[in-house]
């Protein structure tokens, strides 16, 4: 593959990967999602960010891409200046509220053991479906979907063992790209990932416990290879 296209796609990669987050300014009556708990999944370690390695950077965004499913779960949460309003749900906790970027409706409920989290918002175009979670309401299992404000979907499916390890699948659709990351977060930190383009796998990560890790990107033949110290 041309060192071109190869770039394209990294840049690409880097972009879907890449996500913010609002204040951490929330209502204690509406509980996050397991994997929103603390809106980082899993640390990105600093040996990485600190690599010579070229490549290095588009590493430090896959570990980014694997904390949107946090991040996305953890924003769901009201700030403290939230008004509440009747969901019409028995039961609803429903809370409404604005930021710099659009007007959010968050409607929390329980229903036949799961816990579901159903946010809309008007980021400028009229009130949509933005961010839909369902979880287990004991935390063995969740879904979560979100429609992209600049288009596309990011969606992702999660389960916890009886070690507390966590497996996940996360899909992102953006730009004409399907990207597919699956892959398991052992409760010690460590963990390993394979992500996909359009089917094909174009980066392996493997995490160790104590920072250190490897990488394989297939984007090229013979694959890059590289890896760095905890």
């Amino acid at each position: 593959m041309k060192v071109k296209n190869i770039l394209m796609i990294l840049t690409v990669l880097a972009l879907i990967f890449t996500g913010c987050s609002k204040e951490d300014n929330t209502e204690p009556e509406v509980k996050a999602p397991s994997v929103g708990k603390d809106s980082v999944l899993v640390k990105v370690p600093e040996g990485l960010k600190g690599s010579s390695d070229p490549m290095a950077q588009y590493v430090v965004s896959f570990f980014n891409g694997l904390n949107k499913l946090s991040g996305y779960a953890h924003d769901i949460l009201p700030p403290g200046s939230a008004s509440t309003f009747d969901a019409g749900i028995n039961g609803a906790i429903a809370y409404k509220w604005n930021d710099d970027q659009a007007t959010y409706w968050l409607v929390y409920h329980e229903e036949n053991g799961k816990c579901i989290w159903n946010v809309e918002a008007d980021f400028g175009e009229g009130k949509a479906q933005y961010i839909h979670v369902e979880e287990s309401c004991d935390q063995k299992n969740g879904d979560i979907l979100v429609n992209l404000p600049e288009g596309g979907t990011f969606h992702a499916t999660w389960s916890y063992d009886d070690k507390n390890n966590i497996s996940f699948t996360i899909t992102t659709t953006q730009n004409n790209m399907n990207f597919e990351v699956t892959g398991v977060i052992n409760a010690d930190g460590s963990g390993h990932a394979d992500t996909k383009m359009n089917g094909m796998v174009v980066l392996s990560v493997t995490w160790n416990a104590d920072g250190s890790g490897s990488y394989t990107l297939y984007m090229s033949n013979p694959p890059h290879q590289g890896s760095w110290n905890g």
